[in-house]
């Protein structure tokens, strides 16, 4: 890149020279007014490219110094961490500019992708890590309802029932609760009233 830079800049001078040559040659009478503007055409054309390309070359390259600065800014920081044996908030904040996870995702095969992006301090983003299923994230083996028999793979170990059925029993599991309470109440009332009348 620097090398291209250097040629572009060249080419960028050997071109104002062959403007100024050209329009000389023109004042002078050298070469004709349509030969000066097709020459001229030509010569602007070029310097318009090479400005083009000097400018992508030269935002790559001040790009590429940052970079490098922030990576030697960033090997300073964790040299003052070496040997470190465990991992606190204070390094985290030294060393971390932030961190994005992303949700999971579950494919049809049990298997769990989650993507985590580490942004360093002074060098940004680096690389990304993907978390590898697990045994509590795995597929578990499906099972037979307890109530409908209807085979299904279960969400979680402890699961007993179908979704369909689940729903079922913990609405009858919420009525019954809800019947004991006022059950409760009643009872209560009921003594209370005794009590009184005692």
């Amino acid at each position: 890149m620097e090398k291209e830079r250097k040629k572009l800049n060249k080419r960028l001078a050997e071109l104002d020279r062959l403007f100024s040559s050209l329009y000389e040659d023109k004042v002078m009478e050298r070469i004709t007014e349509r030969n000066f503007e097709m020459m001229s055409g030509k010569y602007q054309k070029e310097q318009l490219e090479i400005e083009a390309r000097l400018r992508e070359v030269t935002e790559t390259l001040n790009e590429s110094y940052e970079k490098s600065q922030g990576i030697r800014d960033f090997l300073s920081l964790i040299r003052n961490y070496q040997g470190l044996k465990e991992l606190d908030a204070t390094v985290v904040n030294a060393l971390i500019d932030k961190i994005l996870v992303s949700e999971r995702e579950k494919s049809a095969d049990g298997t769990v992708k989650q993507e985590i992006k580490i942004y360093y301090k002074f060098i940004g983003f680096v690389g990304e890590l993907h978390i590898t299923p697990t045994k509590r994230w795995t597929a578990l083996p499906p099972k037979n309802c307890m109530v409908c028999s209807v085979e299904y793979v279960p969400g979680s170990a402890i699961s007993k029932y179908c979704p369909i059925c689940a729903k079922k029993v913990q609405r009858e599991k919420s009525n019954e609760s809800k019947r004991r309470s006022r059950e409760q109440k009643r009872m209560i009332c009921i003594e209370l009233s005794a009590k009184m009348t005692d």
